[in-house]
C-alpha cells in the first residue's frame, strides 16, 4: 500500500513539474520564434521599400535599434534579389556570397508557383527568407539569408529541450529520494489508527461477550423477551462489525497475498448457491451467467468473500421485488482476452447514486432506500476494493438506466 503511495508521489510531482518545464520551454521558444521571425520581417521589408537594397540611413538605422539588431550586424546581411522584367527576370547577387544566377533560377520557379508571398527556401545548407511583392515594373523578389538566425533558433530549442530533459529526471530523482519523508507522517498516522482499530476490536470483543453471555443467562431465567432479542441482535451486528474492521485492517496490512490458479467459476457457483435462498425468501429476482472452467490466480477464500460482499452490497440495495445480477465471463479488453464478473442491482432512486464516493470507507448510500434491518457499515465494499487489487485487477461502478453495476477485471 505504502510501495503504491509513494510511486503515486514520484509521478504526480514529476508530472507537475513536467508541465511547469513544458509551459516555459513552450512560452520562452514562442517568443523567440516570434522575435526571430519579426527580425526577419523587418529586414525582408526595408529591401522591399528600398527597391532590393539595403542603404544604412538613420531612420534604417533607427528601425533595427528597435528591433534589437545591433549596427555591426547589419554591414554583414546578406541579401539579393529578383525583378520581373517582361517575360524573363532581372537576378541582383551584389550582396550575396557563393551563389549563382544558375542557383537563383533552380529555385524561382518552384516560388512562383507558390500562392504565399512570404517563405524560406534552404541551398547547399544555407536558409533564405524571402517575400515578393508587386511594383510598378511587375514582381519584386527580395531574399535575406537567416541561417544565423534560424541555427541560433533550432540550437535554443534543442538544448532547452535537454535542460529540460535532464532536470525532470534530476528532480524525479529528488522526488523518489525525499518520497519516503514525505510519506512518513502520513504512514505513522495510518499505522497509530490501524493499531487502534485492531486493539479497540479486540479489546470489545470482551464485553460483547460479557453482554451476549449475560442475556442469555437472563433468558434462560426469565425467558425471551422484546428487550432480550434486540441486546441480542444489536450484539451481533457489533461483533459483525468489529471482525470486518479487524479484517480490513489485517487485508491493508499486506502488500501482497499468495496466488495461485483456481476455476473461479466453481467458487462463483458456490456463492450464488449460498445467496439463492436469501433472495428468494427477499423476494428480489435473480440471475447469474457463469462461464465454465474460468481460471485465474487468486486466493480462493478472499476471492469467495470478495463476490460474497458484492452480492450482499447489491442486495442492501435492490429495489424491492427487484433484479440482482451476475456474470462471470471471458471478454476482450485493452487487445486480450481477461475475465470480467459483473454484479448489478436494480436502484430507482429520485437522487441519483454517489458512485464517486462508493468505495470511500464508512461511506453509506441513503438508508431510506435500503433494508434498514440489514444495513452495512460501508466497509464492505472498501475490503472488495483492496481485495481486487490484491488479485491484480481493476474494479468500476458505474449507475446508468437505474442500474448500478460493479464491474471487475481480472
Amino acid at each position: 500500500m505504502f510501495r503504491k503511495l509513494r510511486i503515486k508521489f514520484i509521478v504526480t510531482a514529476t508530472a507537475a513539474i513536467a508541465l511547469i518545464l513544458a509551459f516555459f520551454l513552450v512560452l520562452m521558444n514562442s517568443i523567440v520564434y516570434t522575435q526571430t521571425e519579426d527580425n526577419i520581417q523587418t529586414v525582408l521589408s526595408i529591401l522591399s521599400k528600398n527597391e532590393g537594397e539595403l542603404p544604412i540611413t538613420d531612420e534604417i538605422k533607427e528601425s533595427f535599434t528597435k528591433k534589437n539588431i545591433q549596427e555591426g550586424i547589419i554591414y554583414n546581411f546578406q541579401y539579393f534579389s529578383v525583378r520581373e522584367k517582361g517575360n524573363d527576370y532581372t537576378i541582383s547577387l551584389g550582396n550575396v556570397q557563393s551563389l549563382t544566377e544558375a542557383d537563383v533560377r533552380g529555385f524561382l520557379q518552384r516560388i512562383l508557383k507558390k500562392p504565399e508571398t512570404y517563405g524560406t527556401i534552404t541551398r547547399n545548407g544555407r536558409y533564405f527568407t524571402y517575400q515578393i511583392s508587386q511594383t510598378a515594373s511587375g514582381k519584386l523578389l527580395v531574399f535575406f539569408e537567416a541561417t544565423n538566425y534560424i541555427r541560433e533558433r533550432d540550437t535554443l530549442f534543442q538544448v532547452s529541450i535537454w535542460l529540460s530533459l535532464a532536470s525532470l529526471f534530476l528532480l524525479a530523482l529528488l522526488f523518489t529520494l525525499i518520497s519516503g519523508i514525505v510519506i512518513h507522517p502520513f504512514v505513522k498516522n495510518y499505522e497509530k489508527q490501524r493499531m487502534f482499530i485492531t486493539n479497540a476490536g479486540h479489546e470489545l470483543k470482551t464485553p460483547l461477550a460479557i453482554i451476549s453471555a449475560n442475556t442469555e443467562l437472563q433468558e434462560l431465567m426469565e425467558g425471551e423477551t422484546e428487550w432480550s432479542i434486540s441486546t441480542k441482535e444489536q450484539t451481533e451486528r457489533l461483533n459483525h462489525l468489529i471482525g470486518r474492521l479487524i479484517r480490513l485492517a489485517r487485508l491493508e496490512e499486506q502488500e501482497d497475498i499468495k496466488l495461485a490458479p483456481q476455476n473461479i467459476s466453481v467458487i462463483a457457483e458456490k456463492v450464488v448457491s449460498d445467496f439463492a435462498p436469501l433472495f428468494t425468501k427477499e423476494d428480489k429476482k435473480f440471475e447469474s451467467l457463469i462461464e465454465a472452467d474460468i481460471i485465474e490466480k487468486v486466493a480462493q477464500e478472499e476471492f469467495y468473500e470478495l463476490l460474497s460482499i458484492l452480492l450482499d452490497n447489491a442486495r442492501k440495495y435492490c429495489d424491492p421485488a427487484g433484479s440482482i445480477r451476475l456474470t462471470l465471463q471471458r471478454k476482450n479488453y485493452l487487445l486480450r482476452k481477461r475475465t470480467c464478473i459483473t454484479v448489478s442491482n436494480d436502484y430507482k432512486d429520485e437522487q441519483p447514486a454517489n458512485i464517486k464516493r462508493f468505495f470511500d470507507r464508512f461511506y453509506r448510500a441513503e438508508t431510506s432506500h435500503n433494508n434498514q434491518t440489514t444495513s452495512g457499515y460501508g466497509i464492505g465494499l472498501s475490503m472488495a476494493q483492496h481485495l481486487v487489487s490484491l488479485f491484480r485487477g481493476k474494479i468500476f461502478v458505474t449507475y446508468k438506466k437505474q442500474v448500478i453495476t460493479f464491474t471487475i477485471w481480472l
